[in-house]
């Protein structure tokens, strides 16, 4: 990071003093440095094309479109601070065809990818803490059971819980896993339902 830093301030002074003798040069570093990291990050795109050929499965994943419409409403009707709350923690190659199926991969995000908003559990595989643990669990276990509870087993105190204490606005209920429980809705406002994805609202 120090070299890079180095490096930057370097080119910079070079940038304006060129800019000086080149007025043609002035008010055009933020094109230049933006051209320079896209032909720097341009070698990684022919591994990914090579990685591909042998793995396509890896990047192509099934997306339902009723999780990017839920994740989309839930972007579009909340703030940037809000944090959400859902129970689909793993990707499915199949699309949870198979009932129950067990979590295995931890590496949900579709939620916090469509939505663009913090979630408060959803996948933990990329995580770093994971990666120096070399475990499959989740760190925080009474959290994921705080987490999970919301939707499959909730009580008022649950709620109240994950809003004033996590800031949780929403919960958004993957049904395809599991399906949330009938409680929530005379706990919780029921906001959006596509059939799929059900979200509901903390007041």
């Amino acid at each position: 990071a120090a070299a890079l830093a180095a490096v930057a301030v370097v080119v910079g002074l070079l940038w304006r003093a060129a800019g000086r003798a080149l007025p043609g040069l002035r008010r055009r570093g933020g094109l230049v440095l933006l051209t320079g990291a896209l032909v720097a990050g341009a070698p990684s795109l022919l591994l990914d094309v090579q990685q591909s050929k042998h793995v396509a499965w890896d990047g192509a994943w099934p997306l339902p479109a009723g999780q990017v419409e839920a994740a989309r409403w839930v972007r579009a009707h909340s703030r940037p601070t809000d944090v959400l709350v859902t129970n689909d923690h793993c990707r499915s190659e199949n699309d949870w065809a198979v009932p129950g199926q067990n979590c295995w991969n931890s590496l949900s995000f579709w939620l916090s990818a469509y939505s663009e908003r913090s979630v408060l559990v959803e996948g933990w595989a990329y995580s770093p803490r994971l990666m120096s643990e070399k475990s499959a669990s989740f760190w925080d276990q009474p959290l994921l059971k705080l987490n999970d509870d919301a939707i499959h087993h909730p009580t008022a105190d649950i709620l109240r819980e994950l809003r004033d204490r996590y800031h949780v606005r929403y919960l958004v209920a993957d049904r395809k896993p599991a399906p949330e429980s009938p409680l929530l809705k005379s706990l919780a406002t029921s906001v959006f339902d596509n059939g799929r994805v059900a979200v509901y609202e903390l007041s």
